[in-house]
Formats: C-alpha cells, structure tokens, sequence
C-alpha cells in the first residue's frame, strides 16, 4: 500500500510504499533507514523533474541548518519528514475524529478512516470524496474510483459543511 503525501515545500505530492514509511523510526537514527529509502527507484522517480538547489531549499525550509551536500542526502530528509508526519497522522486519527478545513473557504470534511471506507461505501449512506492536498476534491462515483483512491494513499472524506455556517447553527441552537 503507498500512502499519498503533500510536500508543501515542492507544492507537489509525493507516495511513499507502507513498508518504507514503517521502517523510519520514530526516535533515534533514521540515517541508515532513510538512505535505503532515498536510494529506491520509485523515490528517485518521484523527483527526478526537481534540481538539486530545488530539493536543498525545500529541505533548508523544514529542517533548521541541515547540510545538504548531494542530491540522495535531501531525498533522505524528504523521506525521513515525510514519514515522520504521516506516522503522527496516524496517531492523531486513532485518538480522536479527524477533520481537515480548506483554507480558502473554510469548508470542514469529516476524514473517514481507511479501515471503514469501503463498508461506507457499500452502504451508500454517504457520499465519500477524494480529497486532495490542495484543498480540491472529486466526488467518488464507482467502484474502481474508490479502490484507485485507497491504493494511490488520498484521504478520503464526507462533506460537513461550512465552518460559518455552523457557527451561525450552534447560535441559533442556543
């Protein structure tokens, strides 16, 4: 399974494979973890397009005075970031309801979690969404939306509404 990740830094989205995002640790050294990782061809692909300055300011961005000598050592702080937060990520949507809020409207999308998908989606109760890093979405319609949707790694949402207007609600309901 590869897990969908939005490099904000490249304005790109990056997949990492489960078994790589497991093998970061979460404390410690990850330099021998992130070096095989960085070394992988599906990683060297996904930048392939990026200059190396591009990649060095995109790391010197997220991590306070790294030094980035090659093209692999910024893949390796890419790969460790990447993993790092996903892991929290994870952590979070087990501990309490997951919600993201587009930034320019201010639109609230409950996050179903990947364990439940599919069986909201044999329902029909609700309509479920991809839902991309830069705050689009795209309604899933069929079958084969919703698996390409769970192996490319996208979260995957149902509409709540706008967060104005469930203030205005919650004011009313007083």
């Amino acid at each position: 399974m590869k897990t969908c990740y939005y490099l904000e830094e490249l304005h790109k989205e990056i997949l990492l494979e489960e078994e790589d995002i497991q093998a970061v640790p979460e404390s410690g050294r990850a330099d021998e973890a992130c070096d095989a990782i960085a070394a992988k061809d599906y990683i060297v692909r996904q930048f392939q397009a990026d200059s190396f300055e591009s990649l060095r300011q995109a790391v010197c961005r997220i991590c306070d005075s790294p030094r980035i000598r090659s093209r692999h050592e910024a893949l390796m702080y890419i790969v460790w970031m990447a993993a790092l937060d996903i892991k929290e990520r994870r952590v979070l949507r087990h501990t309490e309801a997951e919600v993201k809020i587009t930034r320019d409207d201010g639109f609230v999308w409950l996050i179903v979690p990947r364990e439940k998908v599919r069986g909201l989606w044999e329902t029909g109760t609700f309509t479920l969404y991809r839902l991309y890093a830069d705050d689009s979405e795209a309604e899933i319609e069929n079958k084969e939306q919703l698996e390409e949707t769970l192996e490319r790694g996208y979260s995957v949402g149902i509409e709540v509404g706008f967060v104005a207007t469930m203030g205005y609600a919650a004011r009313m309901h007083r």
